[in-house]
């Protein structure tokens, strides 16, 4: 949706299993949402197919040192899934400073 009225979700992996998951269900609830999914390369056709599902996509690296980009991402969100990826940060460290942004 985008009435502006709706609650608007902002999904971190909105490509992955588990943020693909969450605009799923969020599509198909019988409330209206406005839904931002979250992504390193938008120009993938993964990307692409959340589009042509009405999610506004923005392209954003949710990294340490990418705080303006990364609090630019949540502005306005009223829910906000998301999720780190230990596996691929191969570091707690990493991993606990990439959540705190």
């Amino acid at each position: 949706s985008n009435d502006t009225k709706v609650p608007l979700a902002v999904i971190v992996g909105v490509t992955g299993q588990q943020g693909g998951s969450v605009a799923n269900a969020l599509i198909q609830s019988d409330k209206s949402y406005r839904i931002v999914g979250l992504t390193r390369d938008a120009t993938k056709p993964s990307a692409q197919a959340w589009i042509e599902k009405g999610v506004q996509l923005h392209e954003v690296d949710i990294s340490p040192g990418k705080d303006a980009d990364v609090v630019r991402a949540f502005e306005g969100a009223d829910i906000v899934f998301a999720v780190t990826n230990a596996v691929e940060l191969r570091s707690k460290e990493k991993e606990v400073a990439q959540g705190k942004l």
